[in-house]
């Protein structure tokens, strides 16, 4: 059990993770976190609809992972010297009406999560949820789909909005990681090449996605993911999630040949490097991709390039890209 001992503004946290002043930092950055994907989804945001939400959240979380929530949240209860605060943490410290055994769900460590969704999973798991059925199958085979169309993060499409034009609908996305050194702005435009029956399979996937809790949502296709590559692959140390997509995304947009800032453009970096490092490899893509960026993003990712590269002393090879092709103008 945690045990918090507040002297003016400083709190030292003894926790059954360890805790310390050590953890301090760790556990401000957590509530932070947690408080702005709150905070997403209420004008208003104030403590006990923060903490209503919180316990919302618990049966989709590893008892490890609640625990370490629970401990963040309530240092900072302390800390802020929030009212009621003793209330609140005893709210926190509760069991559930039902327990169950959640020793079983997945991590959420990028070590266990594949970089390449190759054509013969994706069917394979395409395949498996369909025949499933549950509440979240069909829902995280569409994810996967269109994740891997577009390249956006999991959490983006919670606020994504969407025009449909005549050949195409654009995606108005809001950049995930946005501050002052990661993305190249606020949001993104991604114009995804699809016409007919295309688009309303993705216009109706928004819908669906957005229609309720959008924690609820990721949680449930995230666990349907997870039992579905338990079944068919149970001895693979790396399995494919949601994000696998992205990944994929980065190696299939490498192959086609597109320009490093267009990359970037479309996939919410602030400089090219991030996807040159981090994301999949061009050998692992297939050559094939139905989005193009726009052009006022590229410029922008060209320009933090340039600039990261002329503080790091660099010498930079980036040259304008021409328009067409993998780039749109505004209308």
């Amino acid at each position: 059990m945690e045990e918090f001992t507040q002297t003016g503004r400083s709190v030292t946290v003894r926790t059954v993770t360890g805790g310390g002043e050590k953890t301090s930092a760790a556990y401000l950055k957590r509530w932070e976190q947690l408080w702005a994907r709150y905070a997403r989804k209420n004008l208003a945001p104030e403590w006990p609809g923060f903490i209503a939400w919180l316990e919302s959240c618990r049966p989709a979380l590893r008892p490890a992972t609640w625990r370490q929530y629970r401990a963040a949240v309530v240092y900072v209860l302390y800390l802020q010297n929030v009212p009621d605060a003793s209330s609140l943490h005893a709210r926190l410290m509760e069991q559930p009406l039902a327990i169950q055994d959640r020793h079983d769900l997945p991590a959420r460590t990028s070590s266990y999560k594949s970089k390449t969704l190759k054509n013969a999973d994706m069917d394979a798991l395409v395949k498996h949820l369909g025949e499933h059925g549950g509440r979240w199958d069909i829902m995280t085979g569409q994810w996967l789909v269109w994740g891997l169309m577009t390249g956006l993060r999991p959490i983006e499409w919670q606020f994504v909005g969407a025009h449909q034009d005549e050949k195409e609908v654009i995606l108005r996305v809001h950049n995930a990681k946005y501050d002052e050194h990661r993305a190249h702005g606020p949001e993104r435009t991604v114009h995804v090449n699809l016409t007919g029956a295309g688009q309303e399979a993705l216009l109706e996937f928004i819908r669906t996605v957005q229609i309720g809790e959008f924690t609820e949502v990721y949680e449930g296709c995230r666990l349907a993911l997870w039992r579905a590559t338990r079944a068919l692959w149970p001895r693979r140390k790396k399995q494919p999630s949601l994000y696998s997509a992205r990944h994929q995304f980065a190696a299939d947009a490498k192959s086609a040949g597109l320009a490093p800032e267009v990359i970037a453009a479309l996939m919410g970096h602030a400089v090219t490097s991030t996807h040159q490092v981090h994301y999949g490899k061009r050998r692992s893509g297939r050559g094939c991709i139905l989005v193009e960026a726009e052009a006022a993003d590229v410029a922008r990712v060209v320009e933090r390039t340039q600039h990261k590269n002329t503080i790091e002393g660099r010498k930079t090879s980036l040259t304008p890209v021409k328009q067409g092709g993998s780039v749109r103008t505004s209308n």
